[in-house]
C-alpha cells in the first residue's frame, strides 16, 4: 500500500507542495515524513488520491471486519489509520450513498417491554373471536373453516 499512496503523492500537487515544505524542514509539529510516506499526526497522509480513498472506505466499510457499519464507526476506523482532506465529508457521503447501508437500516423505535397478561373473562361467553380460514381444497363444495373461540 505504501508504493500505491506513493504513486499517489505524485499527482497530487498539494501533496507535492507538502513533500517539499517537508524536505526543507518546515511544518514538522503536524506532519512528518517516514519511508516516502506523509503522516499526518501519526496516521498516514492519503492526499487527495480518489482512488485509494475509495478502495480504502470500501475495504474498512464493505469487508466481514467493517460489517457495513454507519457512519460513524466507519468513520472512527480510518481516522485511527489515514487522514486526508475532507475525509469525515466523504465518509459520510460513501456510507449514505451505499446500497446496502440504505436497505439495512436498524429500526429507531422503543423496544416493547415484556408481555402483559390478558385478564380473565367474568363468565362463559363473554370474550368471543370469530374467523374464518379460506382458499382451502373444495370438500364437498365447501372451501373455507369457521372458527370460533371462546376465551
Amino acid at each position: 500500500m505504501a508504493g500505491a499512496v506513493q504513486q499517489g503523492y505524485l499527482t497530487d500537487p498539494q501533496a507535492q507542495a507538502l513533500l517539499a515544505t517537508l524536505a526543507s524542514g518546515e511544518l514538522k509539529n503536524k506532519y512528518h515524513l517516514t519511508d516516502g510516506v506523509i503522516r499526518y499526526k501519526g496516521q498516514v497522509w492519503l492526499g487527495n488520491n480518489t482512488k485509494i480513498q475509495e478502495q480504502v472506505m470500501l475495504a474498512l466499510h464493505s469487508s466481514p471486519l467493517g460489517d457495513h457499519s454507519g457512519f460513524l464507526v466507519t468513520y472512527k476506523r480510518l481516522k485511527a489509520l489515514l487522514a486526508w482532506p475532507r475525509m469525515k465529508q466523504d465518509v459520510h457521503l460513501f456510507v449514505t450513498s451505499y446500497t446496502i447501508f440504505k436497505q439495512t437500516k436498524p429500526e429507531r423505535v422503543k423496544y416493547p417491554g415484556l408481555f402483559m397478561p390478558l385478564q380473565i373473562p367474568p363468565h362463559v361467553w363473554h370474550t368471543v373471536s370469530l374467523d374464518f380460514i379460506e382458499g382451502l381444497p373444495c370438500s364437498t363444495h365447501h372451501n373455507c373453516i369457521q372458527v370460533v373461540v371462546d376465551k
